[in-house]
C-alpha cells in the first residue's frame, strides 16, 4: 500500500505561497465541501489522510498528478540516484551495480552513471530556470545532512 506523503503537500503549499486557511478554502471550492485548515495540517503531519475526493482536488489545485503525493516518486519527478560507494570511497564493482540496478528500478528509481547524485523533486510549478539563485544548497549537500 502506498502512503500519503504530507510533507510534499506542505512543500507545494509553501512554494505556492498559500496559508493553511487559503488551501482549505481552495479545496472547499474545488470539491464542494468544507475543508478546515486543521484537516490540512493533519494531512501534512501524517495524522490523517485526505479522501479520494480531496486528493483529486489537491492535484487540480497544485497542478500535479495525484501520484506526486505518494511514495515512491515516479521517475519523471525524481531524477537520478547515486549508487553506494565502498567504505574506501571507491565506486562499487560492476557486479554490485548489476545487482543493484534491478532493485532500484523496481522501487521506481532511475539509475544514472557513477558519481551522479539524487535530486530532491522540485514542485512542478517551478522549473530550474525559474528557481535561479534562490534554489538553495546543491542536492548533494542536502543528502549528506
Amino acid at each position: 500500500m502506498r502512503c500519503f506523503q504530507g510533507n510534499r503537500l506542505k512543500n507545494l503549499r509553501i512554494n505556492h505561497g498559500y496559508s493553511l486557511e487559503m488551501t482549505a478554502r481552495l479545496l472547499g471550492l474545488r470539491c464542494g465541501r468544507t475543508v478546515t485548515r486543521s484537516a490540512i495540517s493533519h494531512w501534512e503531519r501524517g495524522y490523517a489522510q485526505p479522501t479520494t475526493e480531496n486528493l483529486l482536488a489537491l492535484g487540480e489545485s497544485f497542478q500535479v498528478p495525484v501520484d506526486y503525493f505518494f511514495d515512491p516518486l515516479p521517475n519523471y519527478l525524481f531524477g537520478m540516484v547515486e549508487l553506494p560507494r565502498t567504505r574506501r570511497g571507491k565506486p562499487p564493482l560492476p557486479e554490485m551495480t548489476m545487482m543493484l540496478e534491478p532493485a532500484l528500478q523496481a522501487a521506481g528509481l532511475a539509475v544514472g552513471a557513477m558519481g551522479r547524485t539524487a535530486t530532491e523533486p522540485s514542485p512542478p510549478n517551478r522549473g530550474p530556470e525559474q528557481r535561479g539563485a534562490e534554489a538553495g544548497p546543491a542536492p548533494a549537500e542536502l543528502l549528506r545532512s
